[in-house]
């Protein structure tokens, strides 16, 4: 039991303290290709911050027990930017936890790791 209690207060902790620090921005749901594959393009500005293309980036989701892990990748958006194909199980987690005119916020933790938190 003292080891859920430990992991409650680290989550709030990452909420409250480590993410407000980090990169984000959000993720345009209404777009069909976001809601319906689970694909995430990273904006431009951003590109700074994420891994070089075909490195393996994990993306956590807060109620999702493991992270998704997939390559990143670059020659897909005309303006060069990285789009990650994460697929199905991030639609349908998209789909579970949010309305499709919701815009959640994805953090960059490192260049390597990105989390997004259920409402």
């Amino acid at each position: 039991m003292k080891t859920k209690h430990n992991a409650h207060i680290l989550f709030e902790l990452l909420l409250e303290h480590i993410l407000p620090s980090k990169p984000h921005f959000p993720v345009d749901l209404q777009r069909k290709v976001n809601w319906e594959n689970g694909w995430m393009n990273i904006p431009v500005d951003f590109n700074k911050f994420i891994g070089k293309p075909d490195e393996d980036i994990k993306l956590y989701l807060s109620n999702l027990g493991h992270p998704i892990i997939k390559k990143i990748k670059n020659t897909r958006n005309k303006n060069g930017a990285a789009r990650i194909e994460f697929g199905s199980e991030l639609a349908k987690w998209y789909q579970e936890n949010f309305e499709r005119s919701e815009n959640p916020n994805v953090y960059m933790i490192n260049p390597h790791t990105l989390f997004i938190c259920s409402r």
